[in-house]
């Protein structure tokens, strides 16, 4: 065949496009399964069952009984790009895809440069029974195919314009030795970077509550204990950054509704999922490890605490103040488990101006993020039992709870309990004002929408915050 000819055969080829991992940067059966069971958790029962009736079933199942948005999707740009440059060259685009047929429509309603779908019906459409469908498909023509996986090695062998797209490890040693038509690969950075992003190290400032009893009680000299509570800090981080990455994976739908929030690693597909799960396992195993090391009773809190983080990951973050009452007492329970570590136990007014205190800032965080969906145009939180016409509503509920938390501060000075463990109690009264400033001035700031982040983080990132924590610290040394 001519130079002409081969140009020809090119123009009119039609061009059979991978879903999963290829055209979209994520594996969306993988996403179906978690959403799945974050909506109703008993599906994993059934689960096995499904798959005893076969793959093509099984994925039929799965987003038969899912209310999927497909609107946000992490799409592959660079290759949409060129089959949008190709379209304009009048070849057909087809969807070819071992997905269910239900994604696949889905998929293409958002995007028309489709020109048909292949995809799971009666048969799970992987493989040599994708090739087989894509030659009939074809009429015996030759064809190009673009794949990412070892899967789709033997169609891209038989393909005439091979295109590997974001080609996973196994797909290119397998290719090493052949010239692929095209290589479309996204640029993103290591797993390992992603993994410590979403990890939220920065999150681990709020287990240094774990601190504040053995602090409180007088009791920072006591060399073991202190000991011991830095390996339950480590251990509690762990299981917490364990957490943040099952709530990423279970709010993936809802991040890409977000303009912050889909940037995370799981929203955007920069990390699988399966990564995600294997690393979520390693955490928390070796954080139980390390709380095991510490004591039984620790143990038992760190135990407290994942159950009730999965709750609130799972049921109760989309129940309209019982997820910042949640987040609350999740607060709490580090205090509870810095307490169980260093064997003293929680005061009445500690207790009191840690409800209230957490309370407000559980409302900001609230507020800020209704704040901010309201300035772009949004009614509601995706996810969350919240509307705009209530942020009036939650801010005072907000800024009611940090003036009695600073209440409670002033009631304790006041009380005998206070003479027992400083000497120059009245010094404490500093604290009033400065904790007062500084939960004030975060609710303005949220008020004028210069709050964007979570409280805490926003906080350890301020110097004014930290001058304010300085500032309680040492002011609790002095009255010692």
């Amino acid at each position: 065949m001519d130079g002409n000819g081969i140009k020809t055969m090119i123009r009119v080829m039609n061009i059979y496009v991978d879903l999963d991992g290829t055209l979209v940067k994520s594996d969306l059966l993988q996403e179906g399964l978690v959403c799945l069971l974050k909506q109703r958790f008993i599906y994993i029962f059934a689960m096995p069952f499904w798959l005893l009736k076969g793959k093509a079933f099984f994925k039929t199942a799965i987003f038969t009984r899912l209310n999927t948005d497909f609107s946000n999707l992490p799409f592959t740009q660079e290759l949409l790009d060129y089959l949008q440059q190709e379209k304009s060259k009048g070849r057909k685009i087809i969807l070819t895809t071992g997905n269910s047929i239900e994604v696949a429509n889905a998929v293409c309603g958002q995007l028309p440069i489709f020109d048909g779908v292949i995809a799971t019906e009666n048969q799970n459409m992987v493989g040599n029974k994708k090739l087989e469908t894509i030659r009939h498909h074809a009429g015996g023509e030759p064809f190009s195919y673009a794949g990412n996986s070892a899967v789709d090695h033997p169609i891209l062998l038989a393909s005439a314009e091979p295109i590997l797209v974001n080609p996973s490890a196994s797909l290119r040693k397998k290719w090493r030795s052949l010239d692929a038509f095209k290589t479309i690969e996204s640029q993103k950075p290591g797993y390992f970077k992603l993994l410590i992003k979403s990890m939220r190290v920065h999150q681990w400032a709020k287990n240094i509550l774990l601190f504040a009893p053995l602090f409180l009680a007088h009791k920072a000299n006591d060399l073991e204990v202190l000991t011991s509570v830095a390996i339950g800090f480590v251990s509690f981080s762990l299981i917490a950054s364990g957490t943040y990455l099952l709530n990423d994976l279970l709010d993936i739908p809802a991040d890409r509704q977000h303009p912050v929030k889909r940037h995370r690693p799981f929203a955007a597909a920069e990390l699988p999922i399966s990564f995600g799960l294997f690393a979520i396992a390693g955490l928390l195993g070796f954080g139980a490890l390390l709380a095991y090391m510490v004591s039984l009773e620790f143990l038992g809190m760190c135990g407290i605490y994942l159950i009730g983080t999965l709750a609130y990951s799972f049921y109760i973050k989309s129940y309209i103040i019982l997820d910042v009452i949640t987040l609350t007492a999740l607060y709490i329970i580090r205090l509870f488990s810095g307490a169980v570590i260093a064997a003293t136990s929680l005061s009445f007014w500690l207790l009191g101006f840690a409800m209230f205190v957490f309370l407000s800032l559980a409302f900001l965080k609230r507020c800020t993020e209704l704040g901010f969906h309201g300035s772009v145009g949004n009614e509601s939180l995706a996810g969350r039992d919240y509307r705009i016409e209530d942020l009036s509503l939650i801010r005072s509920m907000g800024v009611a709870s940090s003036f009695v938390s600073v209440l409670v501060i002033a009631m304790y000075i006041n009380s005998e309990d206070v003479i027992l463990l400083y000497r120059h109690a009245q010094t404490l009264w500093v604290i009033c004002p400065v904790v007062l400033y500084w939960l004030m001035r975060m609710w303005i700031k949220s008020n004028r929408g210069e709050l964007h982040d979570d409280p805490v983080e926003f906080s350890i990132k301020d110097p004014v915050s930290l001058l304010c924590g300085a500032i309680v610290v040492v002011t609790l040394l002095a009255a010692i």
